[in-house]
């Protein structure tokens, strides 16, 4: 059995591999926390965007402990300002990205937090250049 922080240590190497070189920032305001892993940000436009953190799932909404990933996002960063650093929208068109808040890195702190699981990048989503507006 791995110990905790050789679990975080694979997870930050498994998310690191998630960004490729070319990747975007987008900046704005955290509106809602849909789950444990999508968020609508609100831009500088004042247009909002679905956020989906990259590299890492989540309990939906109504499965066990969907309201408690849910909760420990958005005490993180509901109505904060953050950066998303992204590089494909998935096939719900929703922007992936990885967030950081105050420097950290929220993607990483969801899992060392027990509230989310590593998703290797194995296989890529429906890919695209440009995030749509929700």
């Amino acid at each position: 059995m791995l110990s905790k922080k050789r679990h975080a240590t694979r997870a930050l190497l498994c998310l690191l591999l998630v960004f490729p070189v070319l990747a975007d920032t987008l900046q704005g305001r955290v509106a809602r926390v849909i789950d444990g892993d999508t968020v609508v940000l609100l831009d500088a436009s004042n247009q909002q965007r679905r956020i989906r953190l990259a590299g890492i799932d989540a309990p939906e909404r109504k499965q066990p402990f969907g309201q408690k990933s849910k909760q420990y996002l958005a005490a993180q960063i509901a109505g904060q300002e953050v950066s998303v650093d992204w590089h494909k929208l998935d096939r719900y068109h929703r922007i992936v990205g990885k967030i950081i808040h105050d420097g950290k890195d929220v993607d990483l702190a969801m899992v060392r937090a027990g509230v989310g699981l590593v998703v290797p990048p194995l296989c890529p989503r429906a890919e695209s250049s440009r995030p749509a507006a929700v």
